[in-house]
């Protein structure tokens, strides 16, 4: 063997000893989610590699309703989560030290993916006849909750006159033709799947604010402190991947429709979320004064503090 050749050789012997200790592994990342169609940039992240190229690896993580993230988040049982607005902001007004990583979508003044469905026989045709009912929603003091008070109120109705229990999304359908509840808080898809097996109708669209932030990536603020990397990369990703859902909707309602397991028809007919990263102090300000409203918070959030940019 000549000595190029043994050098060589050695060579690609040292590279292959030297290249594991060298490669990065990518940050592992459980998110916590809720099952809605707002989840199809997390998911078309992990699929299409977007996740993977900002060095992440992420888990997503089913949760049954929004209120359990916020203690998910502190026990680290999940490191990220799909929290709604107010879900998080509750829970820092409770001393818990959240902060947001990522905004992910947004409310407007014509959304349809949103409403309360009353079942049919129940008599419930406006404002008025939720008093003395029992209406369940996704989460309670979650985004949707709160703006369903919010709309009660302005309607002239006592929302202390309406009875108001946890619901998850996938067992609305059925919970509701049981009777155990009268009406409840949806969203899509879950809500036209009730209203196509004629569970129940729409009554309103009640969410007709525009620009609030839904939800929001949280994290413990010691973790991301100590993961301020990885909290950067995983914003940097979700704007990747809502950028490609933006731009290939009908591959990201299959997505979507795959990893929820719900058929792809009612998916379809879903109104793509307005997407963004991008969550302002005084978005989460406007919140705070719905909130305030409803006594939901017992002093003044620093909403400055909590988003990490």
């Amino acid at each position: 063997m000549t000595v190029w050749k043994s050098a060589a050789l050695a060579a690609a012997a040292m590279a292959a000893l030297l290249a594991p200790a060298n490669a990065q592994a990518p940050t592992r990342l459980v998110v916590g989610y809720t099952a809605t169609v707002d989840t199809a940039p997390m998911f078309a992240g992990i699929e299409k590699g977007i996740f993977a190229r900002h060095g992440l690896e992420v888990v997503p993580q089913l949760v049954s309703v929004n209120s359990v993230l916020p203690a998910a988040l502190i026990a680290n049982n999940v490191q990220l989560g799909m929290a709604t607005t107010t879900t998080f902001l509750q829970a820092v007004d409770a001393g818990i030290d959240l902060v947001a990583v990522s905004g992910l979508n947004f409310t407007r003044k014509d959304e349809v993916n949103f409403g309360v469905i009353a079942r049919t026989g129940s008599g419930i045709a406006k404002p008025a006849d939720f008093v003395g009912k029992k209406v369940g929603v996704p989460g309670l003091n979650a985004f949707l909750h709160v703006l369903f008070v919010d709309w009660l109120k302005k309607a002239g109705v006592d929302p202390r006159e309406v009875s108001i229990v946890e619901t998850p999304f996938p067992q609305m359908n059925d919970i509701l033709k049981s009777g155990s509840v009268a009406a409840v808080v949806g969203a899509e898809p879950f809500q036209s799947r009730i209203i196509k097996a004629g569970t129940g109708t729409m009554i309103a669209h009640f969410v007709q604010q525009e620009g609030l932030p839904i939800v929001v990536f949280a994290g413990a603020r010691a973790w991301v402190d100590g993961h301020a990397a990885a909290a950067k990369q995983f914003r940097a990703a979700m704007a990747e991947a809502i950028t490609f859902v933006m731009a290939n909707q009908d591959a990201a309602r299959e997505i979507a429709a795959r990893n929820l397991k719900l058929p792809l028809e009612v998916v379809k007919t879903v109104q793509m979320p307005r997407f963004g990263v991008d969550v302002s102090a005084d978005s989460l300000r406007a919140w705070t004064g719905i909130m305030k409203s409803q006594n939901m918070l017992t002093r003044d959030v620093d909403v400055g503090k909590l988003v990490k940019s």
